[in-house]
């Protein structure tokens, strides 16, 4: 993975948002002060308690305590609780999905085998996937409708521009800057921000595709309302092997089917 990270580390020499960066990183200490960690551990756990529910089944249900335990792991290493309440506060949907997000993306860890650390950057990876949306302008991130070719170039920044904000922060592993800066990558080579096939793309990132995607689908957008779970595990299927991860997809599947008729409407 050294000529991957070679290419994120190049971002930092030319990308335009550095400074703002910086900027960012040096008035962190100072806005957080008074947070009260509280407020937004009882979010994450609102938003946990939610998805939760479309989780219900015996098969899944024992492992929830071990993802619960994870997330609150990941959420109290390195700064991960100051960036959650940053981007809350900028963009509750995209605070919501990253909880979401954090919550499939390690329940697919459980299910594929992977032990305590990989877990916790796994958890890492979901809850700041989208920490690079702090740069995107609001009408285009919350834009009722489709956006311009233009709109989407700025929407694609946010992976760089997450790795960018992360690269300063010495307590997350660069396995979960990876896993940000990689996660719109596609097997096909299809993806973004590099355009990476598939033994390019980071084992994580290719789990987080999964993740991302799919629950992206099934929580309401402001250009759509949500998918149902099976009709988004449809989507997931037919780029199976293509764009996504065969091994990621079927153990989605697992999960998803698992549920039965708790996950066949909205």
């Amino acid at each position: 993975m050294s000529r991957l990270k070679c290419r994120g580390d190049k971002l930092l020499e030319h990308n335009s948002q550095l400074p703002k960066v910086k900027e960012a990183m040096g008035m962190k200490q100072e806005q957080h002060e008074d947070l009260e960690e509280y407020d937004v551990i009882i979010k994450v756990a609102k938003v946990l308690g939610g998805t939760t529910k479309w989780l219900d089944s015996d098969l899944v249900n024992y492992k929830m305590d071990v993802v619960e335990y994870v997330l609150h792991d990941a959420v109290n290493t390195g700064w991960v609780l100051y960036d959650l309440d940053e981007l809350r506060q900028h963009s509750e949907l995209s605070f919501v999905h990253s909880v979401n997000m954090a919550v499939f993306v390690t329940l697919l860890g459980i299910w594929l085998g992977y032990g305590e650390e990989d877990l916790r950057n796994l958890a890492q990876i979901g809850l700041l996937h989208d920490i690079g949306k702090l740069f995107v302008p609001l009408n285009i991130l919350h834009k009722p409708g489709r956006l311009s070719r233009a709109e989407f170039e700025v929407m694609k920044k946010h992976v760089y521009d997450g790795y960018l904000l992360l690269t300063y922060n010495d307590y997350i592993n660069q396995e979960v800057k990876l896993g940000i800066l990689q996660h719109h990558e596609r097997l096909d080579g299809s993806g973004y921000p590099f355009n990476l096939k598939d033994n390019e793309i980071h084992e994580f990132s290719k789990i987080a595709a999964v993740a991302d995607m799919y629950t992206a689908m099934i929580e309401d957008r402001t250009y759509r309302p949500k998918m149902t779970p099976l009709a988004a595990l449809e989507v997931i299927e037919m780029a199976k092997g293509t764009k996504l991860d065969a091994r990621v997809c079927e153990a989605l599947r697992k999960i998803v089917m698992s549920t039965g008729k708790n996950y066949q409407t909205n």
